[in-house]
């Protein structure tokens, strides 16, 4: 994806605008930023999506997440748009780019200050730094009105949803702004 040329001020103002539909945090002190997909509930302790993550160099990759109270330890995506069915490789569970952890709620105690076990969640991300990533990205980004369906498989449970029209136009940004800000470099 190539965005048209775009006079230089409106680039800077275009990418500011972009930036607004996702969650940046700065991670450097050279002005460096990551950009993801905004939580629907802040603090929210189900999570299950697929999204587009963009650094302030311009690289776009694809991550899973995958947060409730029970593991499913997924290791790759499927995703059908419309007829086409993509798949992420499978990642090693000792891939770095794989994260499984448990997250305790200490803020909900019961009686006795003693912590309730059913309020502890779990907490599963995997990125997917390939050109499978990348592909899966390229095709909701051009979706259109297709059903674009998504599935976090691997583990001995799976969780499939359909994605909606908002979370489809959000890839649709993600790629205009990763191709923007490599061109500002």
């Amino acid at each position: 994806f190539t965005p048209a040329a775009v006079p230089q001020g409106d680039t800077a103002a275009r990418i500011a605008k972009l930036k607004r539909s996702f969650d940046c945090l700065d991670v450097g002190n050279d002005g460096s930023f990551v950009c993801s997909m905004k939580d629907g509930v802040v603090g929210s302790l189900v999570r299950k999506r697929i999204e587009p993550v963009i650094t302030s160099s311009g690289t776009i990759f694809l991550r899973s997440v995958y947060r409730d109270r029970d593991w499913i330890y997924h290791d790759h995506v499927i995703v059908r748009v419309g007829e086409k069915e993509l798949r992420t490789a499978p990642l090693p569970a000792t891939s770095p780019l794989v994260s499984r952890r448990e997250v305790r709620r200490t803020s909900s105690l019961g009686s006795r200050g003693r912590r309730r076990e059913r309020d502890d969640y779990v907490d599963e991300s995997v990125s997917y730094r390939d050109a499978d990533g990348t592909a899966v990205i390229e095709a909701i980004a051009q979706a259109g009105p297709a059903v674009v369906t998504m599935q976090l498989s691997g583990g001995p449970r799976t969780f499939e949803k359909t994605l909606s029209d908002d979370e489809k136009r959000l890839f649709s940004e993600a790629r205009e702004l990763a191709a923007l800000l490599r061109g500002a470099r």
